[in-house]
């Protein structure tokens, strides 16, 4: 079995067999890595080639990392972005676009991103409706899941994944095609809830299990100094369901 062979089955593991198709953004650009910051405020593409783009990013990255007092220097890395709006055959609960990036010296980069670019025939930066899949990072990086418990009720230890271009599409329509019918987010619990079934103890748009899943974010958050509203307003959701899930959650550890 090839290590393509391997990728295709690790990517079915991960991303459910499909990946996500949406209208995604790759770009080339400076990553610094500061907490608390997210995404918009420390990823700084340049246009690649294009000398005086790259020195007005790295300035600009640099400045990120002086005004946090963060030592190091800022990474060249690619980034996928897939803008929310634009999913394809789901119904996502993102609080915003998700960003996918990859600094460029990484494994990550080299053996899954690289190849996939050159697979799907990418040969500019841009913007392109695609499917963006997911495979083991290879350098062998975990992570702790607190979504997914084990027997024990301890957050389970997974691979670090590592996300790539899997198809682009010549169209909307095309994208569309082959999504094929939005699904509700985060799946059905049961086929009640499927049919549109509202649950008074979970937002609107939301599934229990979806929002069970998201509630261990939502502590995180809490737990960083971010009030119930802050928390609210990122999630789009009303301050009551924030409140609610951290009241059970402090309820449950007296």
């Amino acid at each position: 079995m090839s290590v393509l062979d391997d990728l295709d089955r690790e990517e079915q593991q991960a991303s459910g067999g499909g990946g996500t198709i949406a209208k995604c953004k790759l770009e080339l650009g400076f990553k610094v890595f500061v907490t608390g910051l997210d995404n918009r405020g420390s990823f700084f593409a340049y246009r690649p080639g294009d000398e005086a783009s790259k020195k007005e990013a790295l300035l600009k990255a640099k400045a990120v990392l002086n005004q946090h007092v963060v030592k190091g220097n800022p990474q060249v890395a690619f980034q996928i972005v897939v803008y929310r709006e634009t999913v394809k055959g789901r119904v996502v609960n993102w609080k915003d676009d998700r960003f996918f990036v990859t600094p460029l010296w990484t494994p990550g980069y080299k053996e899954v991103v690289k190849p996939h670019l050159k697979e799907a025939g990418i040969d500019q930066l841009g913007e392109f409706w695609m499917k963006v899949s997911f495979a083991p990072d290879p350098s062998g990086r975990k992570r702790i899941d607190t979504t997914d418990l084990d027997d024990d009720g301890q957050p389970k230890v997974k691979d670090e994944l590592v996300a790539f271009v899997a198809k682009v599409y010549k169209s909307e329509a095309e994208a569309e095609a082959e999504a094929g019918e939005t699904e509700p987010a985060g799946g059905s619990d049961s086929p009640s809830e499927s049919k549109g079934t509202v649950n008074p103890d979970v937002p609107k748009g939301w599934l229990p299990k979806a929002w069970a899943g998201i509630v261990p974010e939502l502590r995180k958050a809490a737990a960083a100094g971010q009030s119930p509203a802050t928390i609210a307003t990122d999630y789009g959701v009303e301050v009551r369901y924030v409140a609610a899930a951290l009241s059970d959650a402090t309820n449950g550890q007296q």
